[in-house]
């Protein structure tokens, strides 16, 4: 005699497959846990890093605009003292800036900025040459 097929009870087989089941939930679930935990070490790790750049940033910020604001004030000094220079610098920053692109315009050279077009800055209101 030969045994083909040993079959067992339906409710065996199914309480086998039930535990199957609940062992490989188990297993997903501890992986799943080891995963979440290190995702939040990883998170926690970013956090920190991005906590450090932005405190250097920041640091490094407030140290260039402190020269910034230094260099301001040695420029507003120099100005202060010679107010001709201040004017100068300005409209040659105006014209500048309207005359970056090609473009045409029609003005009158008389209105500041364009008086400088015509040399005419270094002349005072009586006619003299400074």
């Amino acid at each position: 005699m030969v045994l083909k097929r040993i079959q067992f009870p339906q409710e065996v087989t199914q309480d086998v497959f039930e535990r199957m089941r609940k062992e490989r939930e188990r297993i997903a679930q501890k992986f799943l846990a080891e995963g979440e935990g290190m995702a939040s070490d990883i998170k926690a790790k970013a956090d920190a890093e991005k906590d450090k750049i932005l405190a250097e940033a920041r640091a490094q910020a407030k140290r260039i605009k402190g020269e910034g604001d230094a260099e301001a004030a040695r420029y507003y000094d120099i100005f202060s003292k010679n107010e001709d220079l201040a004017i100068f610098l300005r409209k040659l920053e105006a014209l500048e800036n309207t005359l970056k692109s090609n473009s045409t315009i029609i003005l009158d050279s008389r209105t500041p900025p364009y008086d400088l077009l015509l040399g005419g800055y270094l002349e005072k209101d009586n006619g003299e040459k400074k």
